[in-house]
């Protein structure tokens, strides 16, 4: 049976002690109708090869998991499967609250600079019509 884990994480680069949500789903291909299907199955957690948690996905396949890392740095993430077999990683980096700010700078730079770049075509496409 193929099977496999959609992954989606509501902060690849949270601050330290920032909660995060590990959210997805599990579906199995059905051979049959050649459709992907929600399946209900037990999955865990695991962060750096230690065993987090586990529960059982919903009927639609969805599962969410809460997590928060005390400690600076990458953090791998994986959504394990044991049977049916299927698992899925994702990286995620906890950061300093300067590192944060200075992202969220450079970030609201770069829209500034990309709105004013705008506007100078808009004025420039104006004035030579």
């Amino acid at each position: 049976m193929k099977t496999k884990i959609s992954l989606h994480v509501t902060n690849a680069k949270p601050v330290i002690g920032e909660k995060i949500y590990v959210r997805g789903y599990l579906k199995a291909y059905d051979e049959g109708r050649k459709v992907w299907l929600p399946l209900r199955a037990k999955i865990e957690m695991i962060v750096d090869g230690e065993r987090y948690g586990s529960k059982y996905t919903r009927e639609d396949g969805f599962f969410e998991f809460e997590f928060v890392s005390d400690k600076r740095g990458k953090r791998e993430i994986e959504i394990l499967c044991r049977d049916p077999p299927c698992s899925r990683k994702i990286v995620v980096e906890y950061i300093g609250l300067e590192e944060k700010r200075r992202i969220e700078k450079i970030a609201i730079i770069t829209i500034i600079f990309l709105l004013t770049a705008v506007f100078l075509v808009y004025l420039l496409a104006v004035v030579l019509k």
